[in-house]
C-alpha cells in the first residue's frame, strides 16, 4: 500500500492494517505395495511445507487396487515428510496389496 499527500494540513491515519497469505495447495500422488508383515512407509520426494508451526500434515487418501471385499487401509502415522500404512483383510490379517495414494497439503 502506498499513501502520499502534498497538503501539509492533511495527515493520514491508519486504524488497522492486516495481511492474509495463503500458500497454494500441492498435490502429490503415487503407488505403493503394502507389506504382509509390517507397516509400510511412503516418503515424499520433497516434504510438504507444514504451515507456520511446521506441524501441519497433508490430507491423505489411499485406495486398494485389486483387493477383496472387506479389505481396509489403516494409516498408522502421517507427517509432512511421509506416512505409514497397512492393508488388512476381512479377518484382520495384514496383506500385501498395491495401493494408489494422494496427499494434498502445503
Amino acid at each position: 500500500m502506498t499513501a502520499t499527500t502534498t497538503d501539509t494540513n492533511f495527515s493520514l491515519k491508519f486504524v488497522s492494517i492486516g495481511v492474509t497469505l495463503d500458500k497454494a495447495d500441492v498435490a502429490k500422488s503415487g503407488q505403493s505395495t503394502s507389506s504382509a508383515v509390517a507397516d509400510t512407509t511412503v516418503t515424499y520426494a520433497a516434504p510438504f511445507y507444514g504451515g507456520i508451526d511446521g506441524l501441519s500434515t497433508p490430507r491423505l487418501g489411499v485406495n486398494i487396487i485389486g483387493g477383496s471385499v472387506g479389505d481396509n487401509v489403516v494409516i498408522a502415522t502421517r507427517t509432512k515428510s511421509d506416512f505409514t500404512y497397512s492393508v488388512y483383510d476381512s479377518s484382520g490379517s495384514r496383506v500385501a496389496n498395491d495401493v494408489d495414494w494422494l496427499a494434498i497439503g502445503q
